[in-house]
């Protein structure tokens, strides 16, 4: 994982579900119209007494007016207006119907919204706003559609049963359904997209000139729930989020806002170019900038010729087959016959060909600070690595504890005290073991060091041969 990956993990209800908060308060605001109008024939002397049927006017209308412009004031100030091409009250002096509600605009705590809708009802007794044809709601954040919905206001729930979708002030999405409190904030929602730019995953030096210039994501889970603005606890499931580079992938996530922590559990899937990963459980602490994975791990390390042209996409981690050091057999302590099998078996040796062939690794923890400058690592939990080459060779390293500094770019590989826990070995018979090694990890950079390092390297026969072809050297002049 790199600085920039870990923050794919972003509070996707910031990006969509907090504007959706916005969004259904202000379609609320139809609310207020309705209860407008009825109030309006509650006092009127003469309802009881009118004609029970009108020319063009629906038998349990007892009024009718249209072409209305209806305004809202509250402390003296205007809160909500709109006009509506036809205002139908009840005789029952309890429900209204308003057709064609248009230009409508709602003054809110979080600026002025403009709405609109086909067709609502205000149902006075229930205080119940059902809205049964196409609503728009827009804002400079957002631009959002739905076909229905209803609102209690004795329960201050808000339900949208066929989905709503529309612009946001970063990208587009959609929801399935959604449920919300609009009091609390509390909601439950069914299957989410989003696409678009994400708060807080944006390039560094963009940010700080104040300029928006994010990677374009797309995020998706199958359902959400969120406790509301008080805990500040989100839920999601089966989540996914790729930017065309990398693609991350979890069951089960848990956003914390309170503490500004997430946890991923239920096998998270990490893919990128460089390495896919995958652990039971990643949590992110981005206070801290930190995260530390644990349970399971595995990486892949890919072949560098790998990363040109890659796509994200789901892939298989090849299986680690752990090992117990002793127990591994080496070579017969000869090189292969064939002069292919002689090359192979020479850049097991061989440091500068680290990223040609892929590298499985394991362990059961991993903690990574990302901060700019403050990069580093910790691995343990009998942390290993094998690499497979061609015609069966292998090279495998154990350590107890492995330290990556990833702004010196070293790994440092270290036992317990007193043991020598750091240990090498390939399919040629080499073996060593050693207190501590450090390895650079730049690229280009083969250099490394050993701390009370011993154990088995065997000769190479050619080496052998080129010792004996050398002339001896003689004396005289």
């Amino acid at each position: 994982m790199s600085p920039s990956n870990s923050l794919v993990f972003a509070d996707p209800r910031k990006v969509w579900f907090r504007r959706i908060a916005a969004t259904v308060v202000a379609i609320a605001s139809l609310a207020v119209l309705g209860k407008f109008v009825t109030e309006t024939l509650q006092i009127d002397p003469f309802a009881r007494v009118r004609p029970r049927t009108v020319p063009g006017v629906e038998e349990f209308t007892a009024v009718q007016l249209e072409k209305v412009r209806l305004r809202r004031f509250a402390g003296g100030k205007l809160v909500t207006q709109a006009e509506v091409d036809k205002v139908a009250i009840q005789r029952d002096q309890n429900s209204a119907q308003l057709t064609n509600v248009r230009n409508g605009t709602h003054n809110g705590k979080n600026g002025k919204v403009r709405f609109a809708a086909k067709s609502a009802t205000w149902i006075g007794v229930q205080r119940r706003l059902l809205v049964d044809g196409k609503a728009r709601v827009k804002s400079n954040d957002f631009d959002i559609e739905t076909d229905s919905m209803s609102l209690d206001e004795q329960s201050k729930l808000i339900q949208i049963p066929k989905g709503l979708s529309g612009k946001l002030k970063d990208g587009v999405g959609r929801a399935d359904r959604l449920t919300m409190n609009y009091d609390t904030e509390a909601f439950k929602v069914g299957k989410v997209a989003y696409a678009g730019t994400l708060p807080g995953v944006q390039d560094g030096e963009a940010k700080a000139a104040g300029q928006n210039t994010g990677t374009q994501w797309q995020v998706s889970a199958e359902r959400g729930d969120d406790s509301g603005k008080e805990t500040k606890v989100s839920r999601w499931y089966d989540a996914s989020a790729t930017d065309g580079e990398i693609l991350v992938k979890a069951p089960n996530i848990v956003i914390d806002r309170k503490t500004d922590e997430l946890t991923a559990t239920g096998r998270v899937f990490y893919y990128s170019g460089k390495a896919n990963l995958v652990a039971d459980k990643i949590v992110v602490y981005r206070k801290e900038k930190r995260a530390v994975l644990t349970g399971n791990v595995l990486m892949l390390v890919k072949p560098k010729e790998e990363e040109a042209n890659y796509s994200p996409k789901e892939e298989d981690i090849p299986p680690f087959r752990p090992l117990v050091p002793d127990s591994v057999k080496g070579g017969e302590g000869t090189f292969g016959p064939t002069p292919e099998e002689r090359a192979l078996d020479k850049k097991l040796r061989e440091g500068d060909n680290v990223r040609e062939f892929p590298t499985v690794v394991t362990a059961d923890r991993i903690e990574y600070f990302y901060r700019k400058g403050e990069r580093r690592a910790t691995i343990s939990g009998n942390p290993q690595a094998r690499q497979e080459f061609a015609k069966t060779r292998w090279r495998q390293v154990w350590t107890h504890t492995a330290l990556y500094d990833g702004e010196a770019e070293t790994l440092r590989l270290t036992s317990r005290d007193g043991k020598m826990e750091t240990r090498f070995k390939n399919s040629i018979g080499d073996d060593l073991m050693a207190k501590a090694v450090l390895l650079h990890t730049a690229e280009g950079d083969e250099r490394y060091s050993t701390e009370k390092a011993r154990g088995r390297v065997y000769s190479d026969p050619d080496d052998d041969e080129t010792k004996k072809a050398e002339p001896k050297k003689t004396g005289g002049g």
